[in-house]
């Protein structure tokens, strides 16, 4: 008689929900404010995700964007995140749900389906956002340099529903 196969699930703690001013960096415009956390720190990354992505060469960031208007809701489309390196006048990268191969942080660990899902979990997702209220998630970005990393300039385009006014949340990491 074969025995039952038991699976363990991998279990990933929950990233403590950071306020704005919380952040490492924040910023506001016109009432769209906006905080972002770099994890740099491989053991915090190892932590939350069961992997280091800085050895595949990515950045885990943070970023909580809130709606401090009384009156405006405004949207946010993930597909319309870019970044680029803060020094260069380069075009930026587009459309940050396309830059992370999941792939590469599964390949090395003890259950990478559960780490890929846990990595598509924790991502910043695109939302409306009706005054007083937030939107949180993970960035994965791309970075270069080691052993000392390049500055990073994230931009989030904020689309506003009353007004049809269109502003570009900017904060470097």
């Amino acid at each position: 008689m074969a025995m039952p196969h038991l699976a363990l699930a991998t279990t990933f703690p929950t990233y403590p929900q950071l306020a704005v001013k919380e952040c490492a960096v924040s910023a506001n415009i016109d009432g769209a404010a906006i905080g972002a956390q770099p994890m740099e720190d491989v053991s915090e990354q190892k932590k939350f995700f069961k992997t280091s992505m800085a050895s595949k060469g990515f950045i885990p960031v943070y970023i909580v964007i809130k709606n401090e208007t009384t009156d405006e809701s405004f949207l946010i489309e993930k597909s319309k995140i870019t970044y680029s390196a803060a020094t260069s006048n380069a075009p930026t990268q587009p459309d940050v749900t396309n830059s992370v191969p999941r792939f590469l942080f599964g390949a090395f660990v003890k259950d990478p389906f559960a780490v890929q899902q846990n990595l598509i979990k924790q991502e910043l997702q695109s939302a409306t956002l009706p005054p007083g209220a937030s939107v949180r998630g993970f960035l994965y970005l791309q970075m270069k340099g080691n052993p000392v990393r390049e500055k990073i300039s994230v931009k989030i385009p904020v689309e506003f529903s009353k007004a049809g006014k269109l502003l570009q949340l900017a904060v470097i990491i």
